[in-house]
């Protein structure tokens, strides 16, 4: 069953501070005397590749000559480490749910840097504590799609604070969902009608139908993920360049249901029981699709932008507010609109893999 607490540190994810760069200009950077292995490699795979060569060679002993870092510097490279190493953020996938884990902040110098060693060992921290934590999830097909690591405002240079990685995994297996051409009606039209009516969360099914592998927030995802799919351009730099990693995820809106909004979806004073199977029906599922995509997208905007900040995709999530299962309840879903930076691969294949079945420690 998909977490469904909105707890007190998520909400310290999503406002998480991102703080500005405070590193000195550096010139490319070279590797036992070795420059950048192919022009068409970008400076952030490059940067990333550094890191985990250091990283390895921590874990066998070997010393790192590399100057402290600012704490956004280390921020990035746990983020943008642990996305390009595990995070399958090209994968089309369903049933999302957040997860967040806590880690130790390392402490800083005087002037707020980290050591170099302690970043790549807070790394390694960051790695067997998400690794813990994905292992727990019991989810059919489950893929670690991105990490969002933040830090509390105004308390990071204090040395005794938590890193915030907030985990978005969801479910490779997509049931008769496919992906279907545009029509010719207006740009945010969805693809629902009245006969596709589903429970509105928790895994529940169609409203006419015991099969549990799918809900309408897991519906809302996939169609909005379509439409981003069918309008993206295609484009590849070069030619070993697989696909991309992430840069930066954040989360750049949210719309939480509520009372006095007609969306996103909104019940409240049902019994646990009701939650159980409270239907959607299809007229009411076309109605929030079609006011997510005005409220998220324009007509002619680029759904797949690769090399600058910009849209990566839209998700919708369901939660229930109230103890199970003695009070009455509030269900809503929550839709969330995610920026990163695409960065096009360039390293052969070897990233990602699954965090459960690496070798990593």
């Amino acid at each position: 069953m998909k977490k469904v607490l909105l707890s007190v540190a998520i909400i310290a994810a999503m406002l998480g501070v991102m703080m500005s760069s405070c590193k000195k200009e550096e010139s490319t950077q070279m590797k036992n005397g070795v420059a950048q292995a192919e022009q068409s490699m970008s400076p952030e795979e490059q940067k990333v590749l550094d890191f985990l060569s250091d990283y390895d060679a921590m874990k066998r002993g070997v010393k790192s000559e590399e100057d402290p870092i600012c704490i956004e510097d280390a921020r990035w490279y746990w983020e943008t480490a642990m996305n390009y190493c595990h995070g399958f953020a090209h994968v089309v996938l369903c049933d999302m749910r957040m997860d967040t884990v806590r880690i130790p902040m390392p402490k800083t110098d005087a002037e707020g840097y980290i050591d170099y060693l302690d970043v790549m060992e807070t790394y390694g921290n960051m790695v067997s504590a998400v690794r813990e934590a994905y292992k727990s999830i019991e989810m059919k097909g489950k893929t670690l799609q991105l990490v969002i690591v933040s830090i509390e405002e105004g308390k990071a240079k204090d040395g005794g604070d938590d890193l915030i990685i907030l985990m978005n995994t969801g479910s490779n297996s997509y049931g008769d969902s496919s992906m279907q051409a545009p029509s010719e009606l207006p740009w945010y039209v969805g693809p629902f009608d009245k006969d596709d009516d589903w429970i509105w969360g928790l895994e529940g099914g169609s409203c006419d139908s015991t099969i549990m592998e799918s809900d309408a927030s897991d519906q809302l995802t996939l169609a909005i993920a379509n439409y981003d799919f069918i309008h993206g351009s295609i484009y590849v730099p070069c030619p070993t360049c697989y696909t991309y990693f992430l840069v930066g995820p954040n989360i750049e809106a949210s719309y939480y249901g509520n009372a006095n909004s007609s969306w996103p979806f909104f019940d409240s004073g049902l019994l646990w029981e009701e939650v159980l199977t409270r239907c959607i029906l299809g007229e009411e599922l076309e109605m929030y699709y079609e006011e997510i995509m005005q409220h998220t997208h324009t007509e002619n905007m680029e759904t797949n932008p690769y090399g600058y900040y910009g849209y990566y995709k839209t998700e919708v999530l369901d939660w229930v507010l109230g103890d199970v299962p003695q009070d009455y309840h509030i269900i809503r879903h929550v839709v969330q609109v995610l920026y990163a930076t695409r960065v096009w691969r360039n390293d052969n294949g070897n990233y990602p893999v699954p965090i459960d079945d690496s070798n990593e420690e």
